[in-house]
């Protein structure tokens, strides 16, 4: 990892590229990569998608999550058990649909004829959604049964029984159906008179309904991406009657070699192979199914998203230190490190030791694992434990000029247990012209802290000695050679 800056100890800071948005006072972890993030319940989302099927239903109004052990294969999933009602907002939900990054769902609803859409704190994750808003559809569609959105969020698109038409919308602000207008719509009628869903390619130029007054799929051609004044229907199709006799729901793999179908008749998931990606003439039933009859007699969409990861906080030494500030993702963010004092913490209690917790919220209470975040001095003040030793800091090739007089400085820090010794190894010094400090910090309230010794061995060694003692010492030492 690159560390900007000389190496740290204590009381001092290290910077590190931040993946992920960082807030201020956050707890932070040191990812494998060198990076560092917001100590996280979920630790965020794995960018290919399909380990996550998500299927909304009419007869328990909901939608439920499955997790598949392969992506995009179904005879890997299995129902994860978490669930979330829609009731409040419809009574016959259908298509659900995510923003490409997995924070916002949207469901039809057919009895409102209503786009409804949903805020989600930990992406894909269900059980963090909350209704925010809807965008009325009944101008257009007084049965929607199918929604798509275009990949920057810029289109929507929506389809139904009753006009038997793909409509189209323009968002000025992505992903946001409060800024959606009516734009244009491009009938399927010829094909079908009940289409119920419908999906593109990645580059919109290619559109697929499914139809279940025919129980078939029609794949459609589009000249300009996204835009379905542009659409013709291209004489392919594909019958899905063997399987389901009223497919109601239909969703691709990311290169668009398997198709799915949700079948409200069977209450199955139906996984299709295509030879050729996106080309429904390449296109036969896999004979790979999943049955959600458990949890849903009425499948009325399916839809596939990333990996819901757990905490990204899973041992002790992980945790390193409090955000000095906020940091966009990818940007250069400064951790304070052991021994120093955040003050952008609210509601401590001085003279507490406070504990991360996997959500990244500080506590009293020891989470799993048991993570000591630091101390508490007031109410806003915290003096950061954090496991500095894990920290793989880098010497600078050419470091700082010393001060006149002073010809090297070396620094560093070594982890010692009670009735222990240790050494670092340093460049080769001058013994008469050379002398060690150190500064020990054990963050404990234990009486007996035990007394450490620091000295030059010989030239090019740091020995230490702990004697008694109660908890894990950290030592910052110091060697200074004058010319």
């Amino acid at each position: 990892m690159t560390v900007l800056g000389r190496p740290n100890f204590f009381g001092q800071t290290l910077q590190a590229t931040a993946s992920g948005a960082i807030a201020d006072g956050e707890p932070i972890v040191l990812n494998a990569d060198g990076t560092v993030s917001a100590v996280s319940a979920t630790g965020g989302v794995v960018a290919a998608a399909g380990e996550t099927m998500i299927v909304v239903g009419s007869t328990g109004d909901a939608v439920y999550r499955y997790n598949l052990g392969t992506a995009f294969d179904l005879s890997t999933a299995s129902y994860s058990g978490d669930s979330f009602s829609l009731a409040a907002q419809d009574a016959v939900p259908r298509s659900p649909f995510f923003s490409s990054d997995g924070t916002k769902m949207f469901i039809v609803g057919a009895v409102g004829d209503n786009v409804n859409e949903y805020a989600l704190t930990s992406a894909y994750d269900i059980t963090t959604a909350s209704y925010t808003q809807n965008f009325n559809v009944a101008a257009q569609e007084s049965n929607p049964s199918g929604l798509a959105f275009s990949p920057d969020g810029l289109k929507m698109f929506v389809i139904g029984f009753a006009g038997d038409e793909v409509n189209e919308y323009a968002l000025s602000s992505a992903f946001d159906i409060s800024t959606a207008s009516y734009t244009q719509n491009f009938s399927v009628a010829s094909q079908d008179t009940a289409p119920s869903s419908l999906a593109f390619n990645p580059d919109g130029t290619k559109m697929f309904i499914a139809g279940s007054s025919s129980d078939s799929v029609y794949e459609y051609s589009l000249s300009s991406g996204f835009d379905v004044s542009t659409a013709s229907y291209s004489g392919a199709s594909l019958s899905v009657s063997a399987q389901d006799t009223s497919p109601l729901g239909i969703t691709f793999n990311t290169n668009g070699t398997k198709m799915f179908i949700a079948g409200s008749a069977n209450d199955f998931i139906y996984e299709y192979n295509l030879s050729s990606g996106f080309d429904l003439s390449t296109a036969s039933y896999s004979g790979t199914s999943f049955s959600v009859a458990l949890q849903e007699t009425t499948p009325t969409g399916v839809v596939f998203g990333g990996t819901i990861l757990g905490p990204n906080i899973t041992a002790a030494d992980s945790y390193i230190g409090i955000s000095n500030g906020a940091y966009a993702d990818g940007t250069t963010a400064t951790i304070q490190l052991v021994g120093s004092v955040d003050d952008a913490q609210s509601g401590l209690t001085a003279g507490q030791t406070y504990y991360v917790q996997t959500d990244g919220s500080l506590s009293t209470t020891p989470d799993t694992p048991e993570v000591e975040a630091g101390y508490a001095i007031s109410a806003t003040e915290l003096v950061v434990k954090g496991a500095y030793s894990t920290i793989p800091v880098t010497v600078p090739e050419v470091p700082p000029s010393p001060p006149s007089g002073i010809k090297s400085v070396q620094r560093g820090v070594t982890t010692l247990n009670f009735n222990s010794t240790g050494s670092a190894t340093i460049t080769a010094v001058d013994l008469t012209k050379s002398f060690v400090t150190s500064s020990t910090n054990i963050n404990t309230n234990a009486v007996d802290r035990g007394l450490v010794t620091t000295r030059l061995s010989n030239s090019t060694t740091v020995s230490f000695y702990r004697r008694d003692g109660s908890d894990i010492a950290d030592i910052a030492w110091e060697v200074v050679e004058f010319e």
